[in-house]
């Protein structure tokens, strides 16, 4: 039987490392953190009126038409190509947990990433669409949930990573990461309520855009949390 020496074992170790993987997705993690930012922010500065932050939905922003009527193509289109680069990313880091299996918990975040491309691509769609601002409405609702549910299970591999010894001595690290943990959680079912309470309550009790913004900022935070070893 041939007997592989010490550099070819190195070299094939090199290989089946997933640590290059994990820095490739932690790139194109933050890389989604600025597209997303940078796509709001743009929309926002090209909108033809006041843009009312706590009345009016993200999804405002991409509409044919502003909410007083005025033409919001310049808007539009930022928001279009923007969203769109977002579906790339996710659809993308998707298709890369699908084929490492080493990857922690890869096929949850395979399937998460995936839904978060198809309500990105969603997203993409004016609202005020003739024909297919449904989709735009279920693309928005599943951009926001999938988004939580990522960022919650891997802020919750982060933590048992770094913490599955419950310590006796707590860090300040430790209670960053325990009480962030939490919130990604409560932001993504508070944000759920909120969604059904908005379409099916009589009157809804909390306005749904702060929520949305709030989410959206808890989330942004979490991606800015994660090193590679949390891919």
């Amino acid at each position: 039987m041939e007997v592989q020496d010490s550099s070819s074992l190195e070299i094939q170790e090199k290989i089946d490392s997933p640590l290059k993987i994990q820095i490739f997705l932690r790139v194109l993690l933050y890389i989604l953190g600025v597209v997303l930012i940078v796509t709001i922010a743009l929309a926002w500065w090209k909108y033809p009126e006041t843009y009312e932050f706590f009345q009016e939905n993200v999804s405002n922003l991409g509409g044919n038409l502003s909410n007083l009527g005025f033409d919001n193509s310049a808007s539009s289109l930022i928001m279009i190509i923007g969203c769109s680069i977002i579906a790339a990313i996710t659809f993308v880091i998707s298709i890369i947990y699908f084929a490492y299996r080493r990857l922690r918990f890869n096929y949850a975040k395979a399937v998460l990433c995936l839904a978060l491309a198809v309500g990105a691509a969603g997203l993409a769609v004016p609202l005020d669409h003739s024909t297919l601002n449904e989709f735009h409405y279920i693309g928005a609702t599943l951009f926001l949930i999938t988004f939580g549910a990522f960022n919650f299970v891997s802020q919750g591999l982060r933590y048992y990573r770094k913490h599955k010894f419950f310590p006796e001595k707590k860090s300040f690290d430790f209670w960053i990461d325990f009480i962030f943990i939490w919130i990604v959680c409560f932001a993504f079912i508070f944000y759920f309520v909120v969604f059904l309470l908005e379409h099916y309550a009589p009157i809804p009790l909390i306005p749904a855009p702060p929520v949305q913004k709030a989410v959206l900022i808890v989330d942004l935070i979490a991606i800015a949390l994660f090193n590679i070893n949390d891919m």
